[in-house]
């Protein structure tokens, strides 16, 4: 068998800047610090250390051989058992994460515009993706028409966000195996909210609404959700790990 080569550019946003095809392709500039023909430079590096923006877990490193089995660090943030690395390679702009989710768990919802395409490496898995102004309680609002879903398994992709306007999306793991993906963002990140020189980042879709982020704790979101989550591992003898206590509210536990 072959093998199957995906690639990430940021071509479009070099080209749309500076909108002369010529002056980005008849370019004589040679980047040495990207590459510069160092014996080690596609050695791997483990090390992981806090990201400078929001400290989460980085690994500077020009080569990963394995993203299908490596390890990666524990995250928590989109779902409990949630782990997560962000490779930060060839000192580039190009920003993406590797992230799992555990079987028998899905993610939070949460909403920011376009930008990611989230690629399956590990396991089988869907995603649910809606209008972030029909709320977030769709089937019971009675939008279920304005709801997108996309199944995919390794190597499948879907875009997290598909309109301009910011979009609900969430990744459900319901493969006996772990559910793990990759994101690719490029040079743009809609997960952060930019501010004045000095602030610090908003990273809102981490942050649950109540707090005034736009990620949809369980106890919040729409009661579809769960019980077709359920249903769909019983159909495949996936056990349900899904906490009961996850879906109730604060104030009334």
């Amino acid at each position: 068998g072959g093998a199957l080569l995906l690639a990430g550019t940021t071509a479009p946003n070099v080209l749309n800047m500076i909108n002369n095809v010529s002056a980005v392709f008849n370019n004589p500039f040679v980047f040495r610090d990207r590459f510069n023909g160092a014996d080690d430079f596609f050695k791997p590096k483990d090390d992981i250390e806090p990201d400078p923006v929001r400290g989460l877990a980085m690994r500077r490193t020009n080569f990963i051989p394995d993203i299908v089995d490596c390890d990666l660090p524990l995250d928590n943030r989109r779902s409990p058992g949630w782990r997560r690395v962000e490779p930060f390679m060839t000192d580039n702009c190009f920003y993406f994460w590797i992230g799992q989710h555990e079987n028998g768990r899905y993610s939070k919802g949460h909403a920011h515009t376009s930008a990611a395409v989230l690629i399956c490496v590990k396991g089988q898995g869907y995603t649910y993706t809606w209008p972030e102004r029909i709320g977030v309680t769709p089937w019971k609002d009675g939008h279920m028409d304005e709801v997108k879903r996309v199944d995919y398994e390794p190597v499948g992709m879907v875009s997290a966000a598909p309109g301009g306007a910011r979009w609900y999306h969430q990744h459900f793991s319901v493969s006996k195996d772990p559910f793990r993906l990759t994101a690719w963002f490029g040079p743009h990140n809609p997960g952060r909210d930019p501010g004045a020189p000095g602030e610090k980042h908003t990273d809102y879709t981490a942050i649950d609404i109540p707090d005034g982020g736009t990620s949809i704790p369980y106890w919040m979101e729409d009661p579809y959700i769960r019980k077709e989550y359920g249903e769909t591992l019983a159909k495949s003898s996936v056990p349900n790990r899904m906490d009961p206590g996850w879906y109730v509210a604060p104030e009334t536990k």
